[in-house]
């Protein structure tokens, strides 16, 4: 990617640019179970787009009741693809906020795209992974959209229609 752009617009102080990120977030995240998490120790935060990840939340808490009702109802063991599924989720997660908690507080947008086009296990990014040894083909990432508010610029990345490769570089639009 050819950008050099800088998360958080010049002029703002943390405190306004983690309540517009929150709003961004909030307002894509109507009528999904988006979880919005607690500002880290830079006061950054994320949402989660896979499902709610925060146990100790009554929501997170629910959903994962849920899923092990689920799986004590049809009585599947430890070892089944939706709780390995699961599993990996929380590590994709806990990676996600590992990450983001280690970059510095004021970080190029295009380290930030790094830690999503990466191969899993090192980054985010599904790419013909297995996550069971039954599993007859393997997971993929199809899509990562990217918003730069304040630069007026969003990507997007999405899988060929093969599935067989990802993209270098984003299709970037401008906005204003």
């Amino acid at each position: 990617m050819s950008q050099a752009a800088t998360i958080g617009p010049a002029g703002m102080t943390e405190q306004e640019v983690t309540a517009a990120r929150r709003r961004a977030i909030l307002s894509c995240a109507v009528g999904n179970f988006f979880e919005l998490f607690a500002p880290d120790a830079n006061g950054r935060c994320y949402a989660s787009g896979m499902a709610c990840r925060d146990y100790a939340t009554p929501q997170g808490w629910h959903v994962a009741e849920k899923r092990n009702e689920y799986c004590r109802i049809f009585g599947l063991p430890d070892d089944v693809m939706d709780r390995i599924f699961w599993g990996m989720c929380d590590d994709l997660e806990a990676m996600l906020a590992r990450e983001l908690a280690a970059m510095p507080t004021h970080v190029p947008a295009a380290e930030v795209y790094a830690l999503f086009a990466t191969p899993y296990p090192h980054g985010l990014c599904l790419d013909n992974y297995k996550v069971h040894p039954s599993q007859s083909f393997g997971s993929n990432t199809v899509t990562t959209y990217a918003t730069e508010l304040t630069a007026g610029r969003f990507h997007r990345w999405q899988r060929s229609a093969d599935g067989l490769s990802w993209p270098d570089e984003a299709e970037t639009c401008r906005y204003e």
